[in-house]
């Protein structure tokens, strides 16, 4: 849905991108079991690199280490 997202949509700013996500990547992402409670690190390490994958979309925060572009 990244890549969609990513290829689709021209406009890259916070006001774009967050409410995308949140309706688009979200919602298969909180059908899975292992995001509820993920326990195991490969799970913590899959939900991260769409977290993260999801943050470089965002023209503003591009630049930014991964723990600053989460706060923002």
């Amino acid at each position: 849905m990244l890549g969609v997202i990513q290829k689709n949509f021209s406009n890259r700013s916070k006001e774009t991108i967050m409410p995308l996500y949140k309706s688009l990547v979200r919602p298969h992402s909180e059908y899975c079991v292992p995001i509820w409670s993920p326990y195991y690190q490969n799970d913590i390490e899959l939900v991260e690199g769409v977290q993260r994958r999801a943050t470089t979309l965002i023209n503003d925060a591009r630049n930014l280490h991964y723990e600053e572009r989460i706060k923002n």
